[in-house]
């Protein structure tokens, strides 16, 4: 369901979304099994213009997910509210300065073979970013502060540029960091191990992007990221008989993406390999 109304300082939109339905699968010794699962998203945004070249927006939601086994009191339940408030800054007819903050409250619960949990945990960030283009050449930067309630305050950031190298081709060049707690199914489930540290990641993302009339759009992408603290499943040991999550003190992923596209009539198709 979708709602949108003009309010007297600015928009007011309502989306609220629903999946239920159930699931067949096989488990490990090919046994038929079932799982009922509802997914609902409900969100509220305020959008306004206190002046001409700042923008704001207010976005409100609260997601919830659950599945239940049919065939035994396994369950696993997720319920996250999120607040986030982001502001656009018209600096100039060429740069775009983005200031925003984001807040998170969430509670999940699992029984999955006899492992329970039940954890409730929050997060906040603030974030800066700024686009600037001008002619065949384009500069992102951005920044992000993450306060994780157990795992303490991260910095994040990434610097894109791309060039356009005539009216068909263009090249892209990003470098940035990233960061992830562990989830508390990482944590609590089954395997979980209370002991995981946080990943952090490294990436670097050069492509070159060409269009051919007639032909359609091809694209290649060479990425390396470097990754520390890797959450990983060990399969089970005599110590471990329900296998463990653990960490990779470091992890190297390197790879090539190619892609085609092309539009007929209508009809879209497009092809990747990595």
């Amino acid at each position: 369901a979708f709602l949108r109304a003009r309010v007297p300082t600015g928009h007011l939109e309502l989306r609220q979304w629903q999946s239920t339905g159930q699931s067949d699968y096989l488990s490990y010794n090919l046994t038929p099994l079932s799982e009922d699962y509802n997914d609902r998203a409900l969100s509220l945004a305020f959008d306004s213009q206190p002046v001409q070249d700042w923008t704001s927006e207010w976005l409100i939601s609260r997601y919830v997910n659950r599945l239940d086994q049919n065939q035994g009191p396994d369950f696993a339940l997720t319920r996250r509210y999120a607040l986030n408030w982001q502001n656009n800054v018209r600096l100039s007819k060429t740069d775009l300065l983005t200031v925003g903050l984001y807040l998170q409250d969430a509670r999940t619960a699992s029984l999955v073979y006899g492992t329970a949990y039940d954890v409730h945990t929050w997060g906040r960030a603030v974030y800066v970013e700024d686009d600037w283009h001008t002619g065949p050449s384009r500069l992102l930067l951005s920044v992000r502060r993450s306060d994780d309630e157990d795992f303490g305050s991260h910095n994040e950031w990434n610097l894109g540029w791309n060039e356009a190298l005539g009216a068909r081709s263009r090249i892209d060049l990003s470098w940035g960091s990233g960061f992830r707690a562990p989830s508390a199914e990482d944590r609590f489930g089954f395997g979980g191990n209370p002991n995981l540290l946080p990943e952090s990641s490294h990436e670097v993302d050069l492509g070159f992007h060409y269009r051919w009339p007639e032909v359609g759009h091809f694209g290649i992408d060479g990425y390396e990221d470097i990754l520390t603290n890797l959450i990983i499943y060990l399969n089970p040991t005599a110590q471990y008989p329900e296998g463990i999550n653990e960490n990779v003190g470091r992890a190297r992923i390197q790879g090539v993406d190619l892609t085609y596209a092309q539009r007929f009539g209508h009809w879209h198709v497009r092809a990747e390999a990595v």
